[in-house]
Parts: C-alpha cells; sequence; structure tokens
C-alpha cells in the first residue's frame, strides 16, 4: 500500500454512508464496502489483483477509528 490510498482516505469529507462498515481503499477508488470484515477482505483481494488496498473501519461516532494496514 502507498500513501495514495492513505491521502485518498483522510481527504474524504463525506463518510456518512459508510458509518459502521468496513472499507477497502486502492489508489483514489473504494473497490469494497461492507459490514463483515472477512466479506470485504475477500472482495478488495479479487478486485485488487495482487496489489494491497488499505482497510478501515468508518466508526459511527467520530471519535473512533480503526485502521488496517
Amino acid at each position: 500500500m502507498s500513501s495514495i490510498e492513505s491521502e485518498y482516505l483522510m481527504s474524504m469529507e463525506n463518510t456518512e454512508q459508510y458509518k459502521g462498515k468496513w472499507i477497502a481503499i486502492l489508489d483514489t477508488e473504494i473497490i469494497a464496502e461492507g459490514q463483515n470484515l472477512s466479506e470485504v477482505y475477500k472482495e478488495a483481494i479479487e478486485k485488487s489483483k495482487g496489489r494491497t488496498p488499505l482497510f478501515e473501519h468508518i466508526p459511527e461516532k467520530q471519535d473512533e477509528q480503526t485502521l488496517i494496514l
């Protein structure tokens, strides 16, 4: 994973639709989303073609955050 995904994540202004979900980011695109990390991981790995996406949980509340590199 490069800093492109991290920069894209930090620049996201509206994450309302992803609250409580896991997202997978590759370059500047969200390639998978869902409630279950294992399902998001599986979908993202299929779409990423050997590259490593960034996985992020968007918290329900603004003060929580989980980042998986």
